[in-house]
């Protein structure tokens, strides 16, 4: 029974958070229209753009609508947190020291509310979430374009401790396998060895070429050494 009360509020804790986002901004964009757009009517219709009451209503707009969509959630939940914070001590706080007298409680609890959703995002149902899908679905490497060699790289020898050798181990067999198939499918000439050509695939590392050429030499097939044994012979 827990298990399974465990997982629903695991996959609808995000959700809720969302719901949340949504209601609040509603709300929050609701002062906005009715300075701007009349919409509902209120005291606050018809300010002047240049009043401080109207420049806090296009902060209301703008953040509203972007609080609704989900995008850019943090950054614009933490600066409508800080708009409230200066409306309650500008407006409210000179009326009184409790918010129950001074009307502020609104401001106080949209200042915190917003700051919460700085923190904690806009939730699964956002725009901020699917731009993240969007990019983790993104493959972590690309295709090298034609012409372009793709070679594992490994670090320098000072970069790894011990417990590292292996991995590194691996990336070097990686490499000895690509170099290998592409010596012995280059065209084989006497004035260009086997050593210059496998060390003209690698990337020039500090640390491991000339090692990595060494052993792309000694790995190459049996079968393909007839092309070039005067070169081989090391």
């Amino acid at each position: 029974m827990m298990p399974a009360i465990d997982s629903f509020l695991t996959t609808w804790s995000s959700r809720v958070l969302s719901i949340l986002r949504i209601m609040v901004g509603l709300l929050f964009l609701e002062h906005g229209t009715s300075k701007y757009l009349s919409l509902p009517v209120s005291p606050s219709t018809g300010v002047a753009p240049v009043s401080l009451s109207g420049i806090n209503g296009m902060i209301e707009i703008v953040g509203g609508v972007m609080i609704v969509l989900g995008l850019f959630t943090r950054p614009v939940a933490f600066i409508l947190a800080g708009d409230m914070a200066v409306a309650y001590f500008i407006a409210h706080a000179p009326r009184g020291f409790f918010p129950l007298l001074n009307a502020g409680e609104l401001a106080i609890i949209y200042c915190f509310v917003f700051l919460y959703l700085a923190v904690a995002g806009g939730g699964v149902w956002s725009l901020d979430h699917l731009r993240a899908g969007n990019k983790a679905s993104r493959p972590a490497w690309r295709t090298p374009a034609p012409g372009r060699r793709r070679v594992v790289r490994c670090r320098p020898r000072a970069q790894f401790a011990h417990s590292h050798r292996g991995h590194c181990r691996r990336q070097l067999l990686a490499n000895a396998a690509i170099a290998a198939s592409r010596v012995a499918l280059l065209p084989c000439t006497g004035e260009r060895s086997a050593f210059s050509r496998t060390a003209s695939i690698f990337p020039k590392t500090r640390a491991h070429s000339l090692g990595t050429v060494l052993f792309v030499i000694q790995a190459i097939p049996q079968q393909f050494r007839y092309r070039a044994p005067e070169a081989l012979q090391l």
